[in-house]
């Protein structure tokens, strides 16, 4: 899942839809509330909807991000972050 994020929005609670590309070829396309916090120097996003389109159509998606917790100093470096690194667990039910 790619996300337009940025040092100023990176905490932000959101919404939005995204769509899985999966290896057989087909794709599910969902609409998802984020939400975010810092435990224990984690940066843990938290993403929950449903399938809109496609493979699964109507069941439920979860989807947690776990990264390292934001360096800001990061941002005012010359050309910013531009990445971030972490562990993602997607669940259909």
């Amino acid at each position: 899942m790619a996300a337009s994020l940025s040092c100023l929005n990176l905490l932000d609670s959101s919404s939005g839809q995204a769509t899985l590309k999966w290896k057989k070829g087909t794709t599910s396309r969902y609409s998802f509330n984020r939400s975010t916090q810092t435990v224990g120097g984690q940066l843990i996003a938290t993403a929950s909807g449903a399938v809109t389109a496609g493979e699964f159509l109507g069941r439920s998606v979860l989807v947690v991000s776990v990264s390292p917790a934001l360096n800001f100093l990061d941002c005012l470096s010359p050309s910013g972050m531009t990445q971030r690194t972490g562990v993602v667990t997607l669940t259909i039910t």
